[in-house]
């Protein structure tokens, strides 16, 4: 056995342990992304989106309490005062856009924004459309005409600090950082079991395909294609193992879903928008399904290693 599993020692029992209790920290893990982080996150994103809204055409006073580079962005959907403003993604028309120092009636320059940055949460989705700097806080003259002179339809431009995607990016990669790197090494963990299983399975006469350790898990990092090898990773193994073994059958049934449902989590992911509870079932029932698997498998390996 030793010669064809090629492993010493208890593996299939230090392993596994050592992988559920990551998988319980990535699971735990996930539910604090889910219910404070994500949150907080939202949150954060609610106090830095930029505070001045006005609706053009038109001449508005507005406040600059702080020098330095502004973007304005297009809310192609917002609600200001009491009424909802929503028109389409792009700029109805071309606009011109000036902006005066009330204080001198000096002009500030107005550009095309440096980098695409947007928007959407709390009831507001915008868009950067134009930015600029200034040097000194105070009252300033914003106008916006449409070049050809309509006066409809009104839309709602924002104004504010450049620093909320920024933001956004630190304080959740601060606090989910730690949750990456349980997931890393949970998955290392994870196919160094496979492959020892793999090495297990070599043993059956079964005629279905049946890989080398390390094709079976090579296989899994081809793009697309490994969405049809995780079937045979997890199916065949199983079955070349219940070959092999007299007492700790595997469910193949249980198997097969908990393959497809992960599959499906990957492949239905654009119901995140539509239906935020069927995809957030679909994240969590695969990889559960699958960890309970890995239970049965541990108890195969235990059984084909124990008896020789």
């Amino acid at each position: 056995m030793e010669k064809v599993v090629g492993a010493r020692g208890r593996w299939y029992f230090t392993i596994p342990v050592a992988l559920a209790a990551l998988l319980a920290l990535e699971i735990a893990g996930m539910a604090v992304v889910q219910s404070v982080v994500l949150p907080l996150v939202s949150r954060e994103i609610m106090t830095v989106l930029p505070e001045i809204r006005v609706v053009v055409p038109g001449t508005h006073k507005i406040y600059l309490a702080e020098p330095g580079r502004y973007k304005i962005f297009y809310e192609y959907y917002s609600v200001v005062g009491s009424k909802i403003y929503s028109t389409s993604e792009s700029l109805p028309g071309s606009m011109v856009v000036t902006l005066q120092s009330k204080t001198d009636s000096r002009g500030i320059m107005i550009s095309r924004p440096s980098m695409s940055e947007s928007y959407k949460v709390g009831g507001r989705s915008g868009i950067a459309v134009f930015e600029f700097q200034i040097e000194e806080p105070g009252a300033y003259i914003f106008t916006a005409y449409y070049a050809d002179g309509a006066s409809r339809p009104d839309v709602v431009f924002a104004i504010g600090h450049t620093i909320f995607q920024s933001t956004i990016l630190v304080l959740f990669g601060e606090i989910s950082l730690p949750l990456f790197g349980v997931i890393i090494a949970s998955a290392v963990l994870f196919y160094m079991f496979m492959y020892r299983l793999w090495q297990l399975a070599q043993m059956s006469d079964l005629r279905i395909q049946k890989p080398s350790p390390g094709l079976a898990i090579g296989l899994t990092f081809v793009p697309f294609f490994n969405l049809y090898w995780i079937f045979i990773l997890y199916r065949n193994l199983a079955l070349h193992l219940n070959h092999l073994t007299r007492h700790n059958k595997i469910p193949v049934t249980l198997v097969t879903v908990g393959v497809a449902l992960s599959i499906g989590s990957f492949l239905f992911s654009p119901l995140m928008s539509i239906n935020p509870f069927l995809f957030l079932a679909l994240i969590w029932a695969g990889p559960i399904i699958l960890q309970t698997v890995l239970f049965y498998f541990y108890k195969s390996a235990k059984e084909l290693i124990e008896k020789e």
